[in-house]
């Protein structure tokens, strides 16, 4: 895969994730405290978080490579 490439799909997979994560956030707060699904929507949120700033930190050491160096 070229850097390009990459670059695009993590430009894609940070899009979203952000907006996973936005709507994760605002969709928590409806679930009643003893609801399974609280607890899978927590986890889930949890993990499309650490993916995201994965992403971030992935994209950022990317650009940083190809920055014209001079």
């Amino acid at each position: 895969m070229h850097h390009g490439d990459r670059r695009d799909y993590l430009e894609r997979l940070i899009m979203g994730l952000e907006q996973t994560v936005e709507s994760m956030r605002w969709e928590i707060p409806y679930y009643k405290p003893d609801d399974i699904q609280l607890r899978y929507a927590k986890k889930f949120l949890a993990a499309a978080e650490e993916n995201l700033a994965g992403a971030k930190k992935e994209l950022a050491e990317l650009l940083e490579k190809e920055k014209p160096k001079g």
